[in-house]
């Protein structure tokens, strides 16, 4: 598999398993009868060559409404080898182009979901708005103190400077949803909050410890996002129980640098207003991330730390769990991890290319392999 012109990374301990139910997250395009293609432009796009017309019609039908067994028993009852249409599927799942469907009752549907985001800076109003935008159904914005100029920008006006924090943040929600602002009372804004499947901690550089640690105590999910020092940061996801959460990467970082818990007490009070360009893409990148678990797809924050440069260019530094932290074990109940997410097997029998560097799918032992 040839991956994106990125600088390469360490692969996270964990990663998604194939969904139960899998469906395509973009149709397929047919560059001929025996190649298909996944997005436009290098070096995003994606080809699979060499499919034969079992292996084409299985890509085809993966719609999401039957399990895994049935979609590789309806490809060998075709034509194609198990081998063939099991190391495809997982080829396709490794590239990134698999999703778990909605459930029936839509409790998977974005419109179903709920998120807290802590914060009422540039970033965090940003990622709050663009979830609202993105029909996310609730996105609750918890945010103290009022809004100064440096808040604006991204979703707060220039109106907005001297008013409460929260109730700002709130209805610039409501006005990129289109809805009505929430209710501001404190029972209501609890209970919404406890029922939230993610927190976004987008107060500061460095997320508040008390606060992280009792997130993973409640295995709730969370996702530290800032904008500070002419760089954004996404991640590392904390899936309490299954990934390692922020002490960890403070433990190992402390051990590379001793000044490491003095600089991230530092970074911690630290409340500057990030470039409004920069502010925005960060938060493009955390919402994005933010959806692809809603829609229990792999982000890429999962056990890594995404760092977005002023330039655009990206860098994932991969996050290990510190032997001293504990936190695999101290938390209540295990987060819940998306469905597409354990190891999936390296792909077998087929590969993936970007166009102009196709590469053959070697589709079984049955007759069934590429010319």
């Amino acid at each position: 598999m040839i991956l994106p012109d990125r600088p390469p990374a360490p692969v996270p301990a964990a990663r998604p398993p194939l969904p139960a139910r899998p469906r395509l997250r973009h149709p397929a395009l047919h560059r001929a009868p025996d190649v298909l293609q996944f997005g436009v432009d290098p070096p995003d796009a994606l080809v699979l060559d060499g499919l034969t017309p079992p292996l084409a019609r299985m890509i085809d039908a993966l719609d999401g409404s039957r399990p895994v067994a049935r979609v590789l028993a309806d490809a060998v009852a075709t034509g194609a080898s198990p081998t063939a249409a099991r190391g495809l599927l997982d080829c396709l799942h490794t590239a990134g182009l698999l999703a778990a469907p909605d459930a029936p009752d839509g409790s998977r549907a974005p419109s179903r979901r709920r998120v807290v985001v802590h914060g009422g800076g540039r970033v965090a109003v940003a990622v709050a708005c663009l979830l609202a935008a993105a029909g996310v159904g609730r996105v609750l914005v918890e945010a103290e103190g009022t809004v100064v100029r440096g808040d604006t920008g991204t979703g707060l006006l220039p109106d907005d400077v001297g008013r409460p924090a929260r109730i700002a943040a709130a209805e610039a929600v409501a006005r990129t949803a289109g809805r009505i602002p929430p209710d501001h009372r404190p029972g209501a804004r609890r209970a919404a909050a406890a029922r939230a499947d993610l927190v976004v901690l987008a107060d500061a550089a460095r997320p508040d410890p008390v606060t992280a640690q009792r997130l993973v105590l409640d295995g709730r999910r969370h996702l530290p996002v800032a904008a500070d020092g002419g760089a954004g940061t996404v991640g590392p996801l904390v899936v309490p129980g299954r990934t390692p959460c922020l002490r960890c990467e403070d433990l190992v970082r402390a051990e590379e640098d001793p000044a490491w818990p003095r600089v991230a007490a530092e970074l911690g009070r630290r409340r500057d207003p990030a470039p409004v360009a920069l502010a925005a893409a960060t938060a493009a990148l955390a919402a994005a991330e933010v959806l692809a678990l809603l829609d229990d797809a792999g982000p890429a924050s999962w056990g890594a730390t995404l760092r977005l440069g002023a330039d655009g260019t990206r860098h994932d530094r991969a996050v290990r769990r510190h032997p001293a932290c504990g936190c695999d074990v101290m938390a209540r109940r295990p987060g819940p991890a998306p469905r597409s997410m354990a190891a999936p097997e390296a792909p077998r029998e087929a590969e993936v290319a970007r166009p102009g560097r196709a590469v053959r799918a070697r589709a079984g032992d049955n007759g069934d392999r590429a010319r």
